[in-house]
């Protein structure tokens, strides 16, 4: 998850310098520096008003619409792939909770089954120390 973000990290700041350097002078309200360039950039990456974005570069540059499409589909695509890692990193640590609690009810019978077989040792040691309690009573006990 973590490398997905670096990636996405990576690929605005190329976008912003790029993007910086090709439209800068054109449209200086969106792109005429660095922050300015991140934050327009980042209003792209989000949908929010980018035709209008674009659409006062490509007054000036009417090749601009491939740079925006191809940003859309680059960014889409990494911030897709970060939800994935973060629904597939869910996804495991469920499964891992899971084979935890099957680890667990594992060692539980283990323990109530030693724990049975003490206790049936328990009973019969008890059976016979009581059946050789009653034949010491039988021969302590007078003869009439």
């Amino acid at each position: 998850m973590g490398s997905v973000g670096a990636l996405l990290l990576l690929v605005m700041y190329v976008s912003v310098v790029i993007a910086t350097n090709l439209y800068g002078r054109i449209a200086e309200e969106h792109f005429g520096d660095l922050g300015t360039t991140a934050f327009t950039l980042f209003q792209v990456m989000t949908g929010e008003a980018w035709p209008d974005i674009a659409d006062d570069v490509m007054a000036h540059e009417p090749t601009a619409w491939i740079f925006f499409v191809v940003f859309i589909l680059v960014v889409s695509f990494a911030v897709l792939n970060l939800f994935i890692a973060v629904v597939v990193s869910g996804m495991e640590s469920i499964d891992e909770l899971a084979e935890h609690e099957e680890r667990s009810d594992a060692e539980v019978m283990d323990e109530l089954r030693a724990i049975r077989g003490q206790l049936a040792a328990l009973q019969a040691e008890l059976a016979a120390s009581r059946a050789g309690d009653a034949d010491l009573e039988r021969r302590a006990a007078p003869t009439p």
